[in-house]
């Protein structure tokens, strides 16, 4: 007969649930309201479209309109800051809580030494690896 007083041990590791490591849902970073997503996949696309040969500027209209929300305002104002002859790297230090530091620093280098599209690719690779 078994005890009542003992109590069935709870299952805590995914072979014991039966949750498969990929079926967990991914949590949600944000930085300044925006998602981590949000950010790779706009690295990752701006970076596609430069070493395509689109001006910094077209890139940046092209995924504005493929943005929402708060990070589409960002976007649109990134780009008229540009178009009126700010830097990319100091129109995105004008948006801190989405952009930090290091992200900003690594696309200034790239500006200056002419490897931006080489710089976007490692800030890609850097946020996957943080998503």
């Amino acid at each position: 007969m078994p005890d009542k007083n003992k109590t069935a041990e709870k299952p805590t590791t995914p072979q014991q649930t039966g949750a498969d490591e990929k079926t967990k849902t991914k949590k949600k970073f944000y930085c300044g309201g925006v998602s981590l997503k949000t950010i790779l996949f706009f690295t990752k696309n701006i970076g596609i479209m430069i070493r395509s040969g689109s001006t910094l500027a077209e890139a940046l209209q092209v995924l504005q309109l493929q943005a929402k929300g708060k990070f589409k305002d960002i976007l649109i104002e990134v780009s008229g800051k540009i178009q009126r002859g700010m830097s990319f790297s100091d129109s995105l230090a004008e948006a801190p809580k989405i952009f930090s530091e290091m992200y900003i620093n690594i696309v200034r280098i790239g500006e200056e030494s002419g490897t931006l599209d080489k710089n976007i690719e490692y800030l890609t690779s850097q946020l996957e690896k943080s998503y």
